[in-house]
C-alpha cells in the first residue's frame, strides 16, 4: 500500500510492506519564471508579396504557461490570441505592425513584427499581355479580311490566258 501527503514544503510518501512501513521524504520544487521567447524579440522586417502566405510565430516558454495577445494592424481585423498568426493570402491592407504580448503571472514580454506587402505585378503583366495578344488577333483578322476582300474578284480569266 502506498500513501502520499503534502507536509510543509515537501511530500511524505509511506510504503507498507508485509514486514512493516517504510517512510520516504522528498521535496518537490516548482520553478516559476516569466515568459522567454523562442525567437528574437526584435525580428527583422518581413516583406511579402500580395497573395503570399504570412506566418508570424511568437512562441515562448514560461512557468506557468504563457498566454498570448496580438494587436494587429487596424485594417486586419479583431485581436488574435494564439501562438502563431497565419494569413493565407496577404493584401496591401495587411501591411503594418503586429504586436505580440506574451504573459503569465510572473512577467510579460512583447515582440513587434513589421510587415510590408508589395504589389504583385504579375496580374498587371498578365492583363497587359492579354490585351496585346487580343489586339494582335484583331489586327491580323482584319488584315486577312481586307486582303481577301481587295484581292478577290479583281482577276479576269481572259487576262490570265494572254
Amino acid at each position: 500500500m502506498l500513501t502520499s501527503q503534502a507536509r510543509g514544503r515537501g511530500w511524505v510518501t509511506k510504503l507498507h510492506y508485509q514486514s512493516g512501513w517504510s517512510e520516504y521524504r522528498f521535496i518537490c520544487t516548482v520553478i516559476i519564471y516569466e515568459p522567454q521567447l523562442k525567437g528574437s524579440s526584435h525580428p527583422d522586417p518581413i516583406t511579402d508579396t500580395e497573395g503570399d502566405r504570412l506566418q508570424l510565430d511568437c512562441s515562448a516558454v514560461g512557468n506557468p504557461s504563457p498566454s498570448y495577445n496580438w494587436t494587429l494592424p487596424s485594417a486586419t481585423g479583431s485581436p488574435f490570441s494564439g501562438v502563431i498568426v497565419t494569413i493565407e493570402s496577404v493584401t496591401l491592407e495587411h501591411k503594418g505592425q503586429y504586436n505580440c504580448s506574451v504573459h503569465n503571472n510572473i512577467g510579460t514580454v512583447t515582440v513587434k513584427f513589421n510587415v510590408d506587402v508589395k504589389e504583385n505585378y504579375m496580374y498587371i503583366i498578365l492583363v497587359v499581355v492579354s490585351v496585346i495578344a487580343l489586339a494582335a488577333i484583331v489586327f491580323i483578322s482584319g488584315f486577312i479580311h481586307l486582303y481577301k476582300h481587295n484581292r478577290m474578284g479583281r482577276y479576269n480569266v481572259r487576262d490570265v490566258k494572254r
